[in-house]
């Protein structure tokens, strides 16, 4: 692998140099600082975010091309005008094929990657809505409700752009896991997870049904996992309009200023799927059920901008609860790879385990009450 011609370094010297850096991003899959430029003869001092992605060998499945994924975001929802980071560079490695198999992916997976190794991204405004303590400085639910249906309305339109990685469901650089049929998508994406979980040593014998060969093992577990949510994944099949959505959606992601959204960050996850997905994260941790009934002002929003149901019959918010597992499953695994370390760290698996086993609980109960087909 050859370095593109211009690295991050040479960009940032090239505007004024790094005068000063802090490290950000706590528990994120990449590398990210904060860096203050120095004024030149034609910019005065400012400050831009780097971002470096993961290693592959400790990496997620879904974490390969996680850069190029979220500058392909980025260019789409700011083209839609959404407040979002504007990508000022990419360093991009030329890639050597071969006929090997690439961890995790195949050569075809990494060459369409156009393998990003690291962005330079303009800083936004604001702080975090999750370390805004008085209701009186947060966005209103109105407002919150607006902002996520104008993301999904930017998603569906970038679809109609010329980018071949919009028109299918899946992650837009990652060729296994792209097709046409979103029900096939998420099937790929939960074997992923799964496949990761193994390498990983990480038991998923606490969420799934009876072993499929009755012996218990880690192994058999996470398949029968894989085998009891395909059979909730026929509400996928009326999805049939890509949407690009950003999958993270988390207070943390969300800058505000003068009770204000200012800027939507960190797209780093974001994939062509159906807008149900972006719930996992606005909803995280939560009922998904619950939370809609307890936010009828950010519902109404939504809709109003949006033009149509958010959660429109039982079909969606299954989808919503498939797509809260998917999500569910990355947060406990990735625990492990990312070597979380702190008291915080069990409480948050036993959390996240519980949201997952809540999911699980729930689609069982409306298989059982007859509400959902294959």
């Amino acid at each position: 692998m050859v370095a593109g011609e211009v690295t991050v370094e040479q960009w940032l010297a090239a505007h004024g140099g790094a005068a000063r850096r802090e490290t950000l991003g706590a528990g994120t899959a990449n590398t990210v600082e904060r860096v203050w430029l120095a004024a030149t003869e034609t910019q005065p001092a400012r400050s831009v975010v780097t971002k470096r992605g993961p290693d592959d060998a400790t990496a997620l499945t879904y974490e390969r091309a996680l850069l190029a994924t979220e500058a392909l975001a980025l260019d789409a929802f700011g083209a839609a005008g959404l407040p979002v980071p504007g990508v000022l560079h990419r360093e991009i490695a030329a890639v050597e094929t071969s006929d090997e198999t690439v961890l995790g992916g195949s050569p075809r997976d990494r060459a369409m990657s156009a393998d990003v190794l690291a962005l330079v991204l303009s800083h936004e405004p604001g702080v975090p809505l999750s370390e805004v303590e008085h209701a009186s400085e947060r966005p209103s639910p109105a407002e919150h409700g607006t902002l996520l249906a104008r993301l999904h309305l930017a998603g569906t339109a970038a679809r109609a752009s010329e980018r071949d990685e919009l028109s299918l469901f899946g992650y837009p650089f990652r060729a296994s896991t792209r097709s046409s049929s979103l029900r096939e998508t998420f099937g790929k994406l939960i074997r992923n997870v799964v496949a990761d979980a193994e390498r990983w040593r990480v038991d998923l014998g606490g969420f799934g049904g009876p072993a499929r060969d009755g012996v218990g093992s880690e192994t058999s577990d996470a398949l029968a996992l894989v085998d009891e949510l395909a059979l909730f994944a026929a509400a996928f099949d009326e999805v049939t309009q890509p949407t690009l959505v950003h999958f993270d959606l988390w207070p943390g992601n969300l800058l505000v200023s003068g009770g204000h959204f200012t800027a939507v960050i960190d797209a780093e996850r974001a994939l062509v799927a159906d807008p149900t997905a972006d719930l996992a994260s606005v909803a995280l941790l939560e009922d998904v059920e619950t939370w809609a009934a307890d936010n009828a002002a950010f519902v109404n929003a939504y809709e109003k901008t949006a033009g149509c149901a958010l959660l429109p019959d039982a079909a969606a918010m299954t989808r919503a609860r498939l797509w809260s597992i998917y999500l569910g499953l990355i947060m406990f695994i990735e625990t492990v790879p990312r070597a979380y370390e702190g008291d915080w760290v069990e409480p948050h698996r036993e959390r996240v385990a519980a949201w997952i086993t809540l999911n699980l609980e729930a689609l069982r109960t409306g298989a059982r009450d007859g509400q959902l087909s294959e």
